[in-house]
């Protein structure tokens, strides 16, 4: 169907005259702390371990291909790639690590497909994609608990940061029989130089509204930036039709994921500009997929 945009673009020599699929995924991860050791001192040593920080979420998808002639096809599409949101409890042990990080991204693929002849189809499209992360973290803690502060006074880490960028991805299709087809494809990686700023609030408290150095913190904001390169990926897949109705199908998939060893955000405004505001030691492996399926043809 012309979902095929997406993983393939050279699979909508395929198709009818006019195809649209739409979808919704719905995700539901589970992410939760156990403690192993952590040297933990201070007001938050006595804090939970944050609960589930997984949750669900709905991600749509969108597509729309039609042939311009009986060997050129257009297509467009419309996606969610990348995101992921983990939140954790307000007070927990890793807070200082995190409280909610949210990373949501866009992308726009419009495509072309060229039936070479009727062995081989290519595909190739350009993607223009949009990343949206937040992220909370507590950035001081301290004063002695109390029944309106159990955990003590505390300074709250906003972090906004987004961009856009462009991508590009190809395709090609191989007819090997008329019940066989062997497709192969490639996303590239899309390189992001996001921008943003940090704002730092308190919960009221006079300890809260203080730094280290005594001056006054609520409401201070820093501009931000940071570099991020969305991985790229390979696809190798296989269609094998069994009879009139039945189609099995089997696809395996490899991701790049090792181009985000860690997120640098750096300071750009300020007297602390250039400093570096936070790291995350993401450590990302690259992944392998394998999947299974079928198409069942109800009718014409």
């Amino acid at each position: 169907n012309a979902s095929t945009i997406y993983f393939n673009p050279a699979g909508m020599t395929q198709l009818q005259d006019r195809e649209v699929s739409g979808g919704l995924a719905a995700i539901g991860p589970s992410f939760k702390f156990h403690n192993e050791g952590s040297s933990l001192t201070g007001n938050l040593s006595a804090a939970g371990t944050g609960g589930d920080a997984g949750g669900w979420a709905a991600v749509p998808n969108g597509y729309l291909s039609w042939a311009v002639s009986k060997d050129v096809y257009l297509g467009v599409g419309f996606g969610a790639p990348f995101g992921l949101k983990t939140e954790y409890d307000d007070r927990w042990i890793g807070a200082a690590q995190s409280v909610m990080f949210d990373i949501k991204t866009y992308n726009i693929n419009p495509s072309i497909a060229f039936r070479v002849n009727e062995k081989v189809s290519l595909g190739f499209g350009v993607n223009w994609q949009k990343v949206e992360a937040e992220y909370v973290r507590l950035a001081t803690v301290g004063g002695a608990p109390s029944p309106t502060a159990p955990f003590g006074d505390r300074v709250t880490s906003t972090m906004n940061l987004d961009d856009s960028a462009w991508g590009w991805n190809a395709g090609a299709l191989f007819t090997l029989s008329p019940s066989t087809k062997v497709g192969v494809s490639y996303r590239s990686k899309v390189k992001y130089h996001t921008d943003g700023d940090v704002k730092l609030t308190s919960d009221g408290s006079v300890a809260g509204d203080l730094t280290r150095d005594g001056l006054i913190l609520d409401g201070r904001q820093s501009d931000l930036k940071a570099d991020l390169t969305m991985p790229d990926t390979f696809i190798m897949s296989v269609a094998q039709k069994l009879n009139d109705k039945w189609e099995m199908l089997g696809d395996i998939s490899w991701t790049g994921w090792s181009s985000i060893p860690k997120v640098d955000i750096m300071r750009t405004s300020g007297a602390m500009s250039g400093d570096l505001a936070q790291r995350l030691d993401t450590d990302f492996q690259d992944t392998w997929r394998v999947a299974l399926g079928a198409n069942y043809q109800l009718n014409d």
